[in-house]
């Protein structure tokens, strides 16, 4: 399912990261929309977490930041839902969440970082490009070419904007059971994510130059307050952002074009996917292409459902009585259907 905001066309980082990982993978989360119906309990325990941190920099209360998390628990029924709840000792148990989070709140409690908006989400409008002389339209650019159709927008969910000696910068919350020797920092969807936030904080606060950043990263299988958290500084020049920007503006032409042109010929051979270090989710579909029949025929046996490829939370119906001013709504359009 293709999300839309305003009638016009919506990217983050994740849609980008996932066709940059394998086209495949992107047909069937974002153009199919497909996700698995087993609860995602890393994915809610992030969202708890994340909720209850944007709580506590605006108001630097750890109580206020536990019912926070306990609030967003009983919304999400994860006591209910995941497995590991309410094992003791498990790294994403409730007690071990709330403990990771009182350690955090506890080591930045009078930290240098000033916050001064936290849960920011910002648009970019950009261009989408495409090279080989496809399209009409041809800019001053050689070989090539703008896009037509749709307007492009680019969102990021900025976890919390701050200052740090009166200079912006950006704070984002990792969650995860690794430690320091992950290779979450060096993974290219990890840059492409914080160079985005990047462009939209410049976009945001009409920057000249990058601002700087911080990756917060809470490691929950971590057994002392010195394990805890790592927090990694970014700082980007303009180069690089132009770059991005000019590089993520080519990947989301290649998107729209093969989405205009949905054919056998479009989804390319099987393939097993073994980015992030494990099998992808979509192999035994993947395995089966193009003979999409038997393709959504193994879908449905998996348990495999249609959801929205966005955050679910974050979604908001266009009101029946029209658009209120300044207010960006979401609209979905049904994808190919198999």
């Amino acid at each position: 399912m293709r999300v839309f905001i305003n009638g016009n066309r919506l990217f983050d980082h994740m849609m980008v990261g996932s066709y940059l990982r394998c086209w495949n993978y992107y047909f069937f989360k974002y153009v199919i929309g497909l996700s698995d119906s087993e609860f995602p309990e890393a994915l809610v325990m992030g969202i708890m977490f994340h909720s209850a941190l944007a709580i506590w920099y605006s108001t630097h209360s750890i109580a206020k930041a536990e019912e926070e998390f306990m609030s967003e628990c009983a919304k999400y029924k994860y006591f209910e839902n995941a497995p590991n709840a309410s094992k003791q000792g498990h790294y994403r148990s409730i007690d071990n969440a709330l403990e990771k989070l009182r350690m955090y709140c506890d080591i930045f409690n009078n930290d240098y970082f000033k916050p001064i908006n936290s849960e920011v989400e910002h648009f970019v409008p950009l261009e989408a490009l495409k090279r080989y002389g496809i399209f009409a339209g041809k800019n001053n650019c050689g070989d090539t070419y703008i896009v037509k159709g749709t307007p492009i927008w680019y969102v990021g969910h900025i976890d919390c904007v701050g200052k740090v000696s009166d200079k912006l910068t950006f704070l984002e919350h990792k969650t995860t059971g690794l430690y320091e020797g992950s290779s979450l920092l060096e993974s290219y969807t990890f840059s492409l994510q914080v160079k985005g936030y990047t462009l939209c904080i410049m976009d945001l606060y009409g920057l000249k130059e990058p601002c700087s950043g911080y990756v917060d990263i809470i490691f929950l299988r971590a057994k002392s307050r010195e394990n805890a958290t790592l927090r990694y500084p970014l700082i980007f020049d303009m180069n690089q952002i132009n770059k991005f920007k000019n590089d993520l503006s080519f990947v989301i032409g290649e998107i729209l074009w093969k989405e205009k042109t949905l054919k056998e010929w479009s989804i390319p051979d099987p393939s097993k996917c073994t980015a992030f270090g494990k099998i992808c989710e979509f192999q035994k579909e993947c395995d089966l292409l193009p003979n999409m029949k038997l393709c959504h025929e193994s879908l449905l046996r998996r348990g495999f459902v249609p959801t929205l490829a966005a955050r679910l939370d974050k979604i908001e119906k266009e009101p029946d009585n029209g658009k209120l001013n300044g207010k960006l709504y979401y609209t979905v359009e049904e994808g190919v259907h198999i």
